[in-house]
């Protein structure tokens, strides 16, 4: 069975999105890494930082509950890597309609 990759944001509420924390995410990532199924994306790793991206991973949960995402913070403050992938053209929708690509 495949799995239906679609937001379930609405059309208005999903460009508020994209305008605000997803815009926020591309200014202050450092760096991006392809991976098979998805991205892996590095940010500082201040608490500020980490709290704008725990916001977002609760946020997508809810509106794209097919992605996985998963955080890595290092030890000593310096990055944090947000991994986000998926099933099968999962990289598609990260990069086409979120804008992460």
């Amino acid at each position: 069975m495949k799995t239906i990759l679609a937001c379930k944001l609405s059309g208005p509420e999903f460009r508020a999105r994209k305008a605000s924390i997803l815009a926020e995410l591309k200014d202050r990532m450092r760096g991006k890494k392809e991976l098979s199924r998805g991205y892996a994306y590095d940010f500082d790793g201040s608490a500020d930082m980490l709290g704008i991206l725990v916001a977002f991973v609760l946020k997508e949960r809810e509106c794209c509950s097919f992605l996985d995402h998963n955080l890595r913070i290092k030890g000593d403050g310096s990055t944090i890597r947000l991994a986000i992938t998926g099933p099968e053209g999962a990289k598609g929708f990260l990069a086409g309609e979120l804008g992460l690509g």
